[in-house]
């Protein structure tokens, strides 16, 4: 009977430790001229999403990719169930989607607003015709089906996410690449119900699910009625959600998953705003997720002095950082295990070459992993397109402030800004290249007067755009925070009640407040094994960047902005209160075990006071002068760590 039962546990454990990740990758680009649609740089985004999931244990052979004339409505939809017939339960499956989107009249009444939301297979057309009425679309009520039966195949133990990288408004932005930008597919004579609003992405449908579904989480690149635009030549969601993904810490949901990707995409596509809908709360990957690692595998050795490593700007590398070179197989770093020392020389997205400092001893990649030594985190660099409105002097203007700054240069395409100077009522506009609402307008403010006030705001914008892709992700200093919603006794001014986090989530997911007096605190975690300072700073969409805590209302001191290590506090001592601008807004927490505060720089206050390296660090994107490409390295005293959370203001 021992033995038995013996048998039994070990086949149940067997099961458990094997469960097996799967990746099916969609990715459509080189449509055909006939069919209407614009081609878009879909397939760039699959190393960017395949590299990302082999680190976090993906093998090779689990994962389908699905590209160009692969990807009609027929070839998506039997790979889909090519791999449903392979999954057991208490497995993981990623679907990815990276493609154009549409709108389609609603063929069976269950949308509200008459339109079905879809994506735009290879084989699918932009416009209705006698010929063509949507059949080659993947419509949302396809695609719920499809969920339906990968769900109940994995079960409650196993877990389904899809990360969809297109979008379905109908309306064009200039200066970019969109995917998606056409009106909706719909027969003549056809017209919606616009009383309808949605701020979710309208991809998630009710389907019937068995008592054992597994549970789901569905993040879009932007929302139902907003474009979703390319970044670099990679898809906005897509090249977020890579970054995201090598930074992750301890015990990650799938809503700090989608924090990290919002404030990313708070920089490189600020007016998009992504979604996250489904079981947003439940661990990533069922825990069973990589952290940030502080050592990288070799590519290729080149020659005996130079190798390509599989690390590039995505894992935060930049020229300048230097490595390590160890044997294969070495759990920690050891220096006198060192076979070489290196140097990054450039990068690519997943990849960098490094010069080293003596010959390995032989070339077989496999033989050899990377310790990072010290990161250099480059320099302040905006590309800036002027359109043709400005005058020849101003433009002449920018170049040479730029050049002098040594903060970037003008571009001859707007595709490959950051950001676009223009004139609107005899004001200079700073727009971003995903167009929306202009970056240097507000209530107050219609732009900028003169040369000297379009380049403050170009600076401003260069750095804070700076400072929100700043990622120092040392594990020793792992910190965390997020804003919590309060009762507040205005008689009193005391905090009362923790309110439910969950009631101030919009429909994408994102953290809300209001500008009706509701009140907000900081809840703070330390998750190191040291005592930790903290600061924290609210980055703008205009790349305005004011101190959070401490501030003039909440001047906190150094020890009571220390958190002791293996801890969570709400400090109830500074309740924050909101008003406008109505945007999504980045705060940027700065982590170290000596004091830090940021105040005093951002306010360009004086201070007699030795500074803490980060603060330093900080300073420095205030004064970049230097002439030349050099970088910003962490030397042996910048220890830290920078963490991100995102808010949006919004009207009572």
């Amino acid at each position: 009977m021992k033995n038995t039962i013996y048998i039994i546990l070990f086949a149940l454990l067997s099961f458990t430790v094997h469960a097996e990740k799967y990746a099916v990758i969609v990715a459509v680009g080189d449509y055909p001229e006939a069919s209407g649609w614009a081609d878009i740089s879909s397939v760039n985004d699959v190393e960017l999403i395949e590299g990302a999931l082999l680190h976090q244990g993906f093998s090779k052979q689990n994962i389908m990719t699905i590209i160009n004339e692969q990807g009609t409505r027929d070839g998506i939809i039997n790979a889909l169930n090519s791999i449903k017939s392979k999954l057991a339960a208490g497995d993981i499956l990623v679907v990815h989607f990276s493609m154009h989107g549409q709108q389609v009249f609603d063929d069976n009444g269950d949308e509200l607003d008459s339109l079905d939301e879809s994506l735009v297979p290879h084989n699918a057309f932009a416009a209705y015709s006698d010929s063509y009425q949507g059949e080659n679309h993947l419509r949302d009520d396809d695609l719920g089906n499809i969920i339906k039966g990968l769900r109940n195949q994995l079960g409650t133990t196993g877990q389904l996410f899809m990360i969809l990288d297109s979008c379905h408004s109908g309306s064009s932005t200039r200066g970019s690449i969109s995917r998606g930008g056409k009106g909706a597919l719909v027969p003549p004579n056809w017209s919606e119900n616009k009383e309808v609003k949605n701020s979710g992405s309208d991809m998630m449908e009710n389907v019937s699910l068995s008592d054992a579904a597994a549970p789901f989480v569905i993040i879009s690149g932007a929302r139902a009625k907003e474009q979703n635009f390319e970044y670099e030549g990679y898809g906005s969601l897509s090249y977020a959600f890579a970054k995201a993904m090598n930074t992750l810490g301890t015990d990650f949901t799938y809503r700090q998953l989608f924090n990290k990707i919002t404030a990313v995409m708070a920089t490189i596509a600020p007016k998009q705003q992504p979604v996250i809908e489904g079981d947003i709360d439940y661990k990533l990957f069922k825990g069973e997720y990589v952290q940030q690692q502080p050592f990288y595998t070799v590519k290729k050795v080149v020659n005996a002095k130079s190798i390509s490593i599989n690390a590039g700007t995505i894992q935060l590398f930049n020229p300048g950082t230097t490595v390590h070179i160890l044997p294969a197989g070495t759990s920690k770093f050891d220096e006198k295990l060192s076979l070489a020392h290196g140097e990054v020389s450039r990068t690519l997205f997943n990849e960098s070459r490094v010069l080293l400092d003596k010959e390995l001893p032989d070339r077989i990649a496999q033989n050899y992993i990377v310790f990072v030594d010290q990161l250099s985190y480059g320099d302040i660099s905006l590309n800036v397109f002027i359109d043709e409105t400005v005058e020849n002097q101003v433009k002449s203007g920018v170049e040479t402030f730029l050049k002098d700054k040594n903060i970037g240069q003008l571009t001859t395409t707007a595709t490959d800004a950051q950001v676009i100077v223009n004139t609107q009522n005899g004001y200079y506009i700073l727009q971003g290249v995903a167009g929306g609402d202009p970056l240097n307008v507000d209530d107050k403010n219609p732009g900028a007067e003169s040369i000297e006030e379009l380049n403050e705001n170009l600076f401003n914008y260069a750095q804070g755009s700076y400072l929100r892709n700043l990622e120092m992700k040392n594990p020793t200093y792992e910190f965390s925070f997020r804003l919590v919603p309060v009762e507040y006794d205005e008689s009193f001014e005391e905090v009362g009640e923790v309110l439910e986090f969950s009631k101030f989530t919009d429909d994408s997911g994102a953290f809300q407040i209001s500008d009706d007096g509701t009140r907000a605190v900081l809840e703070v975690t330390n998750h190191s094994n040291k005592d930790l300072y903290f600061s924290i700073v609210e980055i703008y969409n205009d790349g305005k960047i004011l101190p959070f805590m401490p501030n003039a209302n909440c001047d906190f001191t150094d020890g009571e902005r220390l958190i002791p290590r293996k801890s969570t506090q709400v400090i109830t001592g500074c309740a924050y209160e909101f008003a406008p601008p109505y945007e999504r807004i980045v705060l940027k927490a700065f982590a170290s075990t000596s004091p830090i505060n940021l105040t005093p720089i951002l306010t360009k206050k004086t201070t007699r006071a030795v500074m803490n390296p980060l603060e330093s660090f900080v300073k420095d994107t205030y004064t970049q002068t230097r002439g030349g490409g050099g970088s910003r390295s962490n030397d042996r005293q910048l220890k830290g760590y920078t963490t991100e959370f995102v808010y949006e203001i919004i009207k009572k």
